[in-house]
């Protein structure tokens, strides 16, 4: 699998980090048996309640020397990486890390001519390849996103969680279904609701609304990493002014609807 992007220059001091994350970090990356793990283990206390942060910075020590990364008790970039590789991807079902996979090789594809068209966009959807392709076949997030699920499914020979596709008989062909929130309804119906942004795993699909929040839009995002509760790094299509590519960003949950994992 391609590597995730390298984290920003940032380093997180355990006193920066929610009681949650500090908690969930350091029982992630420290093995059972570790005395890191023992130290995790004795003194978190539940949510809310106070912490020793000299035993946490000293466990973080501990799981650093034991990795090769700088002892110092921070997450800077190298840290942050090595607990995406062990923690974060290790836990990925094999559909949503192919999935991811595909997202990465189709970064800089888009849009051509004008606001939702080009041959891209048109393969997205399945539509034929002459002229109309330079004509808007719509808002294109969902269609990225279940494109990249069915190229997935086909590489490891595996069923889509459910249908994302129907016959259009003008063309005789599979068409992908076009809306954001729906795709994420389902696949929260037939794999997992994840229930914060905080929990959120590479390869996840993450809803937001557009426009209101009644709406029945949104937008769809394939979450890539994410940098501990700060934000989630994603992929995704169809965001910001023509000519819209696919491309990374980051998101901090505003206007979230909705997160669903495959499993």
């Amino acid at each position: 699998m391609p590597t995730p992007p390298e984290y920003n220059e940032k380093r997180y001091s355990l006193g920066t980090l929610t009681d949650d994350h500090v908690f969930r970090v350091l029982r992630a990356v420290c093995d059972v048996n570790d005395i890191a793990q023992q130290l995790v283990t004795r003194y978190v206390t539940p949510r809310g309640s106070s912490h020793d942060w000299r035993l946490f910075s000293e466990a973080a020590l501990i799981w650093q020397s034991r990795n090769d990364l700088l002892d110092d008790g921070m997450f800077g970039p190298a840290s942050m990486q090595k607990y995406h590789d062990m923690y974060l991807e290790s836990r990925v079902a094999p559909l949503a890390q192919a999935m991811l996979e595909v997202a990465r090789e189709q970064l800089g594809e888009g849009e051509e001519h004008q606001n939702n068209a080009g041959k891209y966009i048109h393969m997205l959807r399945n539509f034929p390849y002459d002229d109309r392709y330079k004509k808007s076949v719509g808002n294109w997030c969902a269609f990225f996103a279940s494109w990249c699920m069915r190229q997935a499914s086909e590489r490891l020979n595996t069923p889509t969680p459910f249908r994302l596709t129907w016959v259009d008989k003008r063309f005789g062909k599979p068409m992908p279904f076009g809306s954001a929130k729906w795709h994420v309804e389902q696949l929260a119906k037939h794999g997992k609701r994840v229930d914060s942004i905080e929990d959120v795993q590479p390869g996840d699909w993450i809803a937001k609304h557009r426009g209101r929040g009644n709406s029945k839009y949104g937008h769809i995002m394939i979450a890539e990493t994410n940098w501990l509760g700060d934000h989630v790094g994603i992929i995704d299509g169809n965001r910001g002014k023509f000519p819209c590519k696919v491309k990374r960003g980051k998101y901090r949950g505003e206007e979230l609807y909705l997160i669903a994992r495959v499993l």
